[in-house]
């Protein structure tokens, strides 16, 4: 069953506590003129394809879009081209089995507190591709990923990821407290790591692994 909530200018809190129906298997939130989806489905228990209708405003805030769906293991389809706030997007969503490589598009976005906190199962593809240059102040990036968990291979691409923007110039500083959870870096990625450290970000995860894997390891890992 597909059900499509036609909402007006303020999606704020609209799906709050909002009771699935069993048979949902696709939830369609048609608001293009909404600028506020901010916890628009905040502690819901909803665990199917959640498309969101992209915006025509120039502007909208995703805060805390999903924030408490710990449920969702469905990929969400949401346009963040026009978001300017991604903070608590996904907080909480423990069971967030699914990449972000759909989110990538975030050039725009001001605010990533919280974004992916308490995402304990969270797959973590994608954040390799992640646009970091709109953040907008030094705790835009404030506990983004406290508590979440995702693979060594992953986290070295977003190191890397960040690495290249700070070598272009593009990643802003300072940025305090940026927590990555329990996510290890490879030795390859190290002195990348440091160097965005030294260019102000004040990054915190769970260290390094203790080796690194062989070329072989590495390409059966990636036929995986």
């Amino acid at each position: 069953m597909k059900v499509t909530v036609h909402g007006g200018t303020d999606m704020a809190r609209a799906l709050e506590f909002w009771p699935v129906p069993e048979a949902c298997e696709e939830l369609v939130i048609d608001a293009p003129l909404a600028r506020r989806f901010t916890n628009c489905l905040l502690n819901s228990p909803v665990n199917c394809r959640v498309t969101v209708v992209p915006t025509e405003n120039d502007a909208v805030s995703y805060a805390g879009l999903f924030a408490g769906c710990r449920f969702l293991q469905h990929q969400p389809m949401v346009d963040v081209s026009k978001c300017i706030n991604m903070a608590a997007f996904l907080k909480d969503c423990r069971e967030a089995r699914f990449n972000l490589l759909h989110f990538r598009h975030t050039a725009n976005v001001r605010d990533m507190r919280q974004c992916l906190m308490g995402c304990t199962n969270l797959a973590g593809n994608g954040l390799q591709e992640w646009d970091f240059s709109g953040l907008s102040s030094e705790d835009a990036m404030r506990n983004f990923a406290h508590g979440t968990s995702f693979t060594t291979r992953y986290y070295d691409g977003l190191i890397e990821n960040l690495f290249n923007q700070a070598k272009a110039g593009t990643l802003p500083t300072p940025m305090k407290a940026v927590d990555f959870g329990a996510a290890r870096f490879s030795p390859r990625v190290k002195e990348m790591r440091h160097f965005v450290i030294g260019y102000g970000w004040d990054i915190m995860d769970g260290g390094e692994v203790p080796y690194e894997l062989s070329p072989l390891e590495a390409e059966f890992s990636d036929s995986v």
